[in-house]
């Protein structure tokens, strides 16, 4: 195998120095052609960082040729390469790349479905306005293909992004839009309840359990949906704990809860903000 993929990156060598020896400026067939090729070797030879840079340069040079559908394919092939390398920053640029020319061409399904990827990446690299940015951009693709389902989730991860932040009004509008949409239709009410349960969450933290429990007051969730008794109970259950101001019995409720239905990383995280509400006493404790 050592000599197999020995073999492969001399052929890539080779096939590189050709192309270098026929560059020009303006953009050259050839040398991209070569270079694709030579990329392609690299990855028989499992050489991904070379094959990845390589890919890149050929698919900047189909965009001189003005061959953009080319260029798009190859500008992926350079991603997924540096993604092997753990060159996310580049992956990603190489990403970006690519889904302007989907745009381009009206593909917005695939678009979307690359955004979302793009936002993955930008979450590695910690890059926050970036991640927002793919989710929101994911969004609104879906919503143009009509697909009401992705586009609420994709808005969804926006939301959660506010509530991190501390903008939990900007969350819970997003949150309640999500539900209202997914609620509207038969195929998506399913999750609908995720997101307004979700948007309750954030309602803790603005107004606290009193404001809860108001809008709780206002409507049951079994004429929003039906079948909701498992997580509208544990809602009650949460403001049952508040009225005690016994942030034990909110633990164990809340990890009862959790030992059963898995709360996700971000509703967590909730969690611990909303654990934080409970008053303390002279000594900086929490009141028993």
């Amino acid at each position: 195998m050592a000599a197999a993929t020995s073999s492969y990156q001399e052929k890539a060598l080779a096939l590189e120095q050709e192309a270098n020896m026929s560059y020009t400026l303006q953009g050259n067939r050839r040398f991209a052609e070569l270079t694709l090729k030579a990329a392609n070797f690299y990855i028989a030879a499992r050489k991904h960082k070379e094959a990845a840079d390589a890919y890149f340069r050929a698919a900047q040079c189909f965009t001189l040729l003005v061959q953009p559908h080319d260029a798009m394919t190859i500008y992926i092939s350079a991603s997924n390469a540096y993604k092997v390398c753990d060159d996310t920053e580049k992956a990603a640029r190489s990403l970006e790349l690519a889904v302007d020319y989907y745009v381009a061409e009206g593909r917005f399904s695939i678009a979307a479905k690359y955004h979302e990827d793009l936002a993955g990446m930008y979450e590695q690299l910690k890059d926050d306005e970036g991640v927002v940015r793919c989710w929101e951009a994911a969004a609104n693709f879906y919503e143009i293909e009509n697909a009401a389902g992705s586009a609420a989730r994709c808005r969804a991860k926006v939301a959660e992004h506010a509530a991190l932040a501390g903008d939990y009004r900007k969350a819970r509008g997003i949150f309640r839009n999500a539900f209202m949409v997914t609620n509207a239709t038969a195929l998506l009410r399913g999750g609908a309840y995720g997101y307004l349960f979700n948007s309750r969450l954030c309602l803790f933290l603005i107004g606290g359990y009193s404001a809860v429990e108001d809008e709780l007051r206002s409507v049951s969730d079994g004429q929003l949906i039906p079948g909701t008794q498992p997580a509208s109970k544990f809602v009650h259950n949460m403001l049952a704990a508040f009225k005690s101001n016994d942030p034990d019995q909110f633990s164990q409720v809340v990890n009862d809860y959790n030992r059963i239905y898995k709360l996700t990383e971000w509703q967590a995280a909730m969690m611990l903000r909303i654990g934080e509400l409970f008053p303390e006493d002279e000594e900086g404790e929490k009141e028993e």
